[in-house]
């Protein structure tokens, strides 16, 4: 009896509270508007009165800065006033198209989720639009009804922008609402011959939130950006009314706002607050490319019959990271003999290929390329299943891709460049003749099949057999060592827990993560690995206008490897953004840098003509005015795994490089 009595009397005063306590308590907790002093007009508007010089601000005005725009308290946001302009000037028209897009969005979901599940609600009314019967139906119930979201738009509280270390782009842009919406929401319940209307309002929705986006990485490839991640500063603050049957408004209850604020930051908080967040890949795997398949040490040995006195090999595999070796003069009767060593990484054994250019070396700044060739990795062919009668592409790997770990020899034989000139040529004579098959039609056909016909049988028992083709012309064979050397992913400890992580988060739907960078403490000096060099630019060197080149080589126990960088011309804060692989250095070498100003072209001819000058041993690419140097050691971008500063450049009075270094540890399969 006792238990009966405190149910009905908890029931009674759960009704009798909601029926009563917003009218009674909705007085005391509405706040004050302070549009006046905070909206744009308040500039304009003589009555509002600035506090007057030296007098403290009010503890009341102190509270408002929790509200206001950030630029009003922290210096370095930048104010967005032409988008919140923007925003003001389209809003107005923006009412109609989201009430649409919500009945679009919207109607199948329900329809789906409620209506077909849920037999007794009948229907749902945003305004005055109803998502399952004609609006006229319940005209008499939702007349003045409104799904409006206000004549206030919502503003930009700034932009703050962070120069990191890594390649991305970091945003601050705070968004704040006071608006005047009102969201009527019906929902039509049929109990058998009674139907139930409950009206819900949600009107004056107020919001701050301040988001910090997250652009990364970005990519060479189009969109360049390879996806983005949403973290919340802190747990918004939201305010409302929610009116429900007889304008009854909730918020007015004490406690109702708190419990709102806790939920928002109990949901959120595991989601969006920082430091967790939601990422969003814009490309596959975020613009990652897979792991490399391994790296390819090759041993340019020698070249044979190829045109030219001072030559040089440029070898190319991942585009737009060539490597070039040094100027060699021809022997007499031995042709061009270099003896140098190259590693470079293989991304994919499908679709890439060594690709390899021999030039002559013009002393000037234009050099001549005499040959090309190629050394592709495997061929693909295409066989047809004869259970199935469909056809299945298979690639099979080259030789010494087979054989890893071992040493094959080969023989490139090189070919004539083709220049711009002769593709451009080419292509129009292939649209050409594409025409002239279109205009001739099926009857060419026929023409062009009896003259095959007739020249099949003259060069059988005509007059002579056909002319030779002519000979194509030798432009040189290169001799070199190839030893594919594949990769393996190890796995470890702590990487076992990632991927049960992973499964985890997979499984709560969450949202992935981008990759993030590896740091390493411990460090051998015998670890392996790619050091990616990206020169960025080069800041006030020495000299007039000079003609510059860097020249990068990493030096360690085993040896050397030397990489240039194209010639910038006629400046003093040069720009390049070419990136450089060092591949199979060691932790323990050094990075040495040296900014070179090119000699001009009449010294360099002079030096070549000037038979009395003694040879100082110095490479022609060497030759020239240093303008600074830099020692970086490896160790320290293994360690945190990139790196991306400003140098100051050493042995000179002035001057700066700007570099950003990865490093990617390389684990050989034995």
């Amino acid at each position: 009896m006792v238990f009966f009595a405190a149910g009905f009397g908890l029931g009674l005063g759960a009704v009798a509270g909601l029926s009563v306590g917003p009218y009674v308590f909705a007085p005391l907790t509405k706040p004050k508007s302070f549009k006046p002093v905070l909206d744009e007009e308040a500039d304009n508007n003589d009555e509002v009165l600035p506090p007057e010089h030296g007098t403290p601000v009010t503890a009341e005005m102190r509270s408002l800065l929790e509200f206001t725009e950030p630029w009003t308290f922290w210096p370095d946001y930048e104010r967005v006033t032409m988008i919140n302009r923007i925003l003001a000037v389209m809003w107005p028209h923006v009412t109609k198209a989201v009430l649409r897009e919500v009945l679009k969005q919207v109607g199948p979901i329900l329809e789906k989720q409620v209506f077909s599940k849920f037999a007794f609600i009948e229907d749902i009314v945003l305004g005055t639009q109803s998502l399952k019967k004609p609006e006229e139906a319940w005209a008499a119930w939702v007349k003045d009804k409104d799904f409006d979201i206000g004549k206030i738009p919502p503003r930009m509280g700034g932009v703050k922008s962070y120069n990191t270390s890594d390649d991305e782009v970091v945003i601050e842009t705070p968004l704040v609402w006071g608006s005047d919406c009102q969201f009527d929401v019906g929902v039509f319940l049929r109990f058998g011959p009674i139907r139930l209307y409950v009206p819900v309002q949600v009107a004056n929705l107020h919001f701050k939130i301040e988001p910090r986006i997250t652009i990364k990485p970005l990519v060479e490839e189009m969109p360049c950006v390879g996806g983005a991640t949403l973290t919340l500063l802190k747990a918004p603050h939201v305010d409302m009314s929610l009116k429900i049957i007889k304008g009854v408004d909730l918020m007015a209850l004490p406690g109702i706002k708190d419990g709102l604020r806790f939920a928002i930051q109990h949901v959120l908080g595991g989601m969006l607050i920082y430091p967790n967040g939601m990422s969003f890949p814009i490309m596959p795997n975020f613009g990652i490319s897979p792991p490399a398949q391994g790296a390819l040490n090759i041993k340019l040995l020698r070249g044979e019959n190829i045109p030219g006195d001072e030559t040089y090999v440029r070898f190319e595999i991942r585009k737009g990271r060539p490597m070039q070796s040094t100027t060699v003069s021809r022997v007499k009767n031995a042709g061009h003999e270099w003896g140098q060593e190259f590693n470079m990484i293989i991304d994919d054994l499908q679709t890439q290929q060594l690709q390899m250019a021999v030039f002559e070396d013009d002393f000037g700044w234009n050099d001549t390329k005499i040959g090309v060739g190629e050394l592709a990795f495997g061929e693909m062919h295409t066989d047809m299943d004869h259970e199935t009668g469909e056809f299945k592409e298979e690639f099979t790997m080259a030789e010494f891709v087979k054989d890893p770990m071992k040493e094959k020899m080969v023989a490139v034989k090189l070919h004539k460049p083709i220049s711009k000139a002769m593709l451009k040529q080419s292509m129009s004579m292939a649209r050409g003749a594409a025409g002239a098959g279109l205009a001739a039609g099926v009857g060419a056909a026929g023409k062009a099949s009896s003259f095959l016909t007739r020249g099949k049988v003259g060069s059988s028992a005509g007059k002579g057999a056909a002319p030779a083709p002519p000979k194509e012309k030798d432009y040189g064979t290169l001799y070199l060592k190839v030893m594919f050397l594949p990769f393996f992913q190890p796995s470890f400890d702590d990487e076992d827990e990632e991927e049960v992580a992973a499964a985890k988060a997979k499984k709560a739907n969450t949202a992935p993560r981008p990759p993030q960078r590896a740091v390493t403490h411990k460090v051998s000096d015998k670890m392996k690995g790619v050091l990616t060099v990206h020169l960025i630019r080069c800041i006030n060197l020495m000299g007039e206008d000079p003609t510059t080149r860097v020249k990068m080589y990493v030096t360690d126990e085993e040896h050397d490897q030397v990489q240039y960088s194209k010639m910038v011309f006629s400046e003093n804060s040069p720009r390049w953004g070419d990136k450089f692989d060092f591949v199979m250095v060691t932790a323990g070498s050094v990075l040495h840098l040296t900014v070179l100003d090119k000699e001009s072209l009449t010294s360099s001819v002079l030096s070549k003509v000037n038979i009395f000058k003694k040879s100082d041993g110095t490479s022609q690419e060497d030759k020239g005015k240093v303008l600074g140097k830099l020692q970086i050691p490896v160790k320290d971008v293994a360690r945190n795994g990139s790196l991306k500063d400003i140098w100051t450049l050493a042995d000179t009075e002035r001057g700066q490089i700007e570099l950003a270094l990865t490093w990617q540890t390389c684990y050989i399969a034995e």
